[in-house]
């Protein structure tokens, strides 16, 4: 049987009604490209029409196309458009066993609403009919502005103007202002009261939180002296504690401009301050010496309930004000350690009172037993070797060339950026001067690693008090803000900040490693409290190819100023990495009663179970495991203060292994060797990172008679070592 002839169907075409004329001569599909379609291209003979259309007619070929790739991609998204007139729909009566059709609800679209309904009704869900409101948009037309193109708003109106302003107001109001009245709540001292964190995380991951090194536990000292001002700013003591604290910060500020910046309403008000700050600070200090002395006098029975804790424990504020005062007037050692015994008295006040008077533990008690851990244990700690800190001064000294460029930022720039350069320059030269007059002079020529703070006291104190008074507050939070007109120059500007900044909390931890028994001694460690502003990648990324600096350097500044945060940066988070390794890892009880002790009590008290191998050249060296400090085994605990002390860090072997097969070398500063630097962990990608490097509140809390050892055996080191101390 013969098959019949298979015809073959032909395509349906739909005729494009926008084609162009040779596509619908030739009854042909226009793809209707434009500016001229691919058939007309691909035959090269006739001419498309479309090239002789006027713009009008274009723009509505345009406005189809627009049109219609939106519709086809409404359906291929299988959305259906909603009907103009849609009935309710009643429900349909099913069978038992089975699913009852939900009844929907389609109302017409109110305006010019669009409504979309899904196709669900088939489901065996029920799905409650959502009416969506109509769009309304106010928008301004020509109707709303008067002839002077001035808005007609409702201010104009009578309901407004009812109570017009008096005559004396209106003499005062801008031509076409108008008056509105506000009202201002009464302070609640209740909103600045600390947060309860007693559900607070007790670790900090974050690598540049130094916090726990301030103050160590879930509150710190500031949330309750915070409570304290609120409540108490009327106390005379207090209250001058305070202004003279805010007196001596204004006073360094005004000495730390610039010469150049200084007017003479600057000096005059230098000379006014510096003798206002000196009388305030002795009058705070008898006030607060005899309301110490006057409630030891006092009877207990006259005190009720919690009154002579509340009252020592405002003269412990005071005090805890004074003594940072005192370092900011740079007043002496002899000086500091009397205002020291402000604390010390007032706290063994409330300890007699407390045992004669059963009270309440105080608050501010409570944080002291928890910590004041890190500033008991800080003797223990080994002093870092300082050879590193001939490289900081060298490595700071690399960057003079830009501070000393005679015509940076004096022409075709702001006043404002001219003032912060000159700023910035100076207290870039106030940290060189610094480093090498208070620091790199006496690291090793009077480093003498068998006494208890291994540097003499008061040169200890001298290198404290002028690292306070000098450190700009820039240092501790800063945000430069960029000008629109001199864009350029201000971002350079921010990114020669950054890296100024950067190396001042690098010195600090660094100051703080070398020097630890500052902590101990004198309450107050190196460390600043930033605020993690000098934390992010965006923060420590220099911007490249800045055309102002490209203008005045043929090199690379860019590159220059990176690996120059990176340093710093690197610097900074090892050192915090190594106090956090001492702070959970210290093992400690009370030894103030060892006879060693009170015999031998300037000899050093650094733990010997310890081992770290210590890094001389932080620009040719990575970072690895023995740079951090372990347990050494073979060292015998049965001698002296050691017998109470310890260290518990375990090395783990397969990491040591690890890294002692690797052989690769570092060079910060060559500029043709990669840096991979990890901004998280402030750590380049080839050094060393460790998993226990997360601050901990573990130790058990200290308890009256530890706070009490400790503070007596501070104030009798103080007292022996101050005979030839020069007031």
């Amino acid at each position: 049987m013969s098959k019949p002839p298979t015809t073959v169907k032909r395509k349906r075409h739909t005729n494009s009604k926008l084609g162009c004329a040779n596509c619908k001569r030739k009854k042909i599909r226009c793809d209707e490209s434009l500016p001229s379609c691919k058939n007309c291209l691909k035959g090269k003979k006739d001419t498309c029409s479309y090239l002789s259309l006027s713009s009008d007619e274009i723009e509505k070929i345009k406005l189809t196309h627009s049109l219609r790739n939106s519709q086809n991609k409404l359906l291929n998204s299988n959305y259906r458009l909603p009907a103009t007139n849609v009935q309710t729909r009643a429900e349909d009566s099913v069978p038992s066993g089975s699913y009852k059709k939900p009844r929907v609800l389609n109302h017409a679209p109110s305006g010019s609403v669009l409504e979309f309904r899904f196709e669900l009704a088939d489901l065996p869900i029920v799905i409650p009919s959502i009416t969506y409101p109509p769009l309304q948009y106010n928008n301004l037309s020509m109707q709303d502005f008067t002839n002077e193109f001035e808005v007609i708003n409702d201010f104009d109106s009578d309901e407004y103007t009812a109570g017009t302003p008096t005559e004396s107001s209106k003499k005062n109001i801008l031509p076409n202002g108008f008056e509105h009245q506000i009202s201002f709540n009464v302070i609640n001292t209740r909103a600045f009261k600390r947060v309860n964190s007693a559900h607070a995380v007790t670790t900090t991951p974050v690598v540049s939180d130094y916090s726990l090194h301030l103050f160590i536990g879930k509150n710190t000292l500031l949330d309750y002296m915070s409570d304290s001002l609120m409540e108490n700013i009327s106390v005379l003591g207090l209250s001058l504690a305070v202004q003279t604290l805010g007196e001596v910060i204004h006073l360094n500020y005004l000495k730390s401009k610039p010469g150049s910046l200084k007017e003479n309403t600057d000096k005059k008000l230098i000379q006014r301050l510096d003798n206002r700050v000196k009388n305030s600070f002795n009058k705070c200090y008898d006030v607060l010496q005899a309301q110490v002395e006057g409630i030891k006098q006092k009877k207990c029975i006259n005190y009720k309930s919690n009154e002579a804790g509340n009252d020592l424990e405002l003269v412990a504020y005071a005090g805890n004000f004074l003594t940072f005062t005192s370092i900011l007037m740079k007043q002496g050692v002899k000086r500091h350690s009397k205002t020291l015994e402000l604390p010390l008295l007032a706290y063994n006040t409330y300890a007699n009172l407390q045992e004669t008077i059963p009270s309440k533990t105080l608050s501010v008690v409570s944080l002291l037993k928890k910590n004041l851990q890190y500033n008991v244990i800080s003797v223990n700690v080994p002093s870092y070797n300082p050879q590193f800190l001939f490289e900081i001064e060298s490595n700071l000294r690399s960057l003079e060339f830009i501070f000393t460029t005679e015509s940076l930022f004096k022409t075709r720039t702001d006043a404002s950026i001219h003032c912060e350069f000159e700023t910035l320059k100076s207290q870039y030269s106030a940290l060189m001067k610094f480093l090498k007059d208070k620091v790199l002079s006496i690291v090793f020529a009077l480093r003498d690693e068998t006494s208890l703070s291994v540097y003499p006291i008061d040169a200890l104190f001298d290198v404290l008090q002028t690292w306070h008074a000098m450190c700009p507050p820039e240092a501790l939070v800063h945000k430069s803000r960029l000008s629109s007109t001199f864009y350029d120059e201000s971002v350079f500007l921010r990114d020669l900040s950054t890296t100024l900044y950067t190396y001042y909390s690098a010195i600090a931890a660094a100051l703080d490693a070398v020097f630890p028994a500052c902590k101990y001694l004198f309450s107050l460690s190196f460390i600043l409290p930033v605020s993690q502003c000098y934390s992010d990648k965006e923060t420590l990324t220099v911007s490249k190819y800045n055309p102002y600096t490209r203008s005045f350097f043929s090199h690379k500044i860019d590159v220059f100023l990176q690996r120059h945060i990176i340093y710093a940066s690197r610097l900074y988070a090892f050192f915090k990495r190594r106090f956090v390794f001492y702070h959970n890892n210290i093992k400690w009880s009370n030894y103030y009663d060892n006879v060693t002790l009170q015999d031998n009590r300037l000899k050093s008290r650094k733990l010997f179970n310890v081992t770290e191998v210590a890094i001389k050249s932080f620009n040719t060296t990575l970072i690895r495991p023995e740079h951090y400090p372990i347990r050494d085994k073979s060292v015998d605990l049965s001698n002296g203060v050691n017998n109470y002390i310890s260290f518990t860090r375990e090395d783990d072997p397969l990491v040591k292994n690890l890294y002692a097969r690797n052989i690769e070398t570092l060079n910060i500063f060559d500029e043709s060797s990669i840096l991979q630097f990890d901004y998280e962990t402030m750590l380049l990608l080839k050094d060393y990172r460790s998993f226990d490097d997360e601050s901990e509140v573990s130790r058990e809390v200290l308890s009256v008679k530890d706070i009490r050892d400790h503070y007596e055996d501070r104030f009798a080191i103080l007292g022996e070592s101050s005979r030839n101390w020069v007031e």
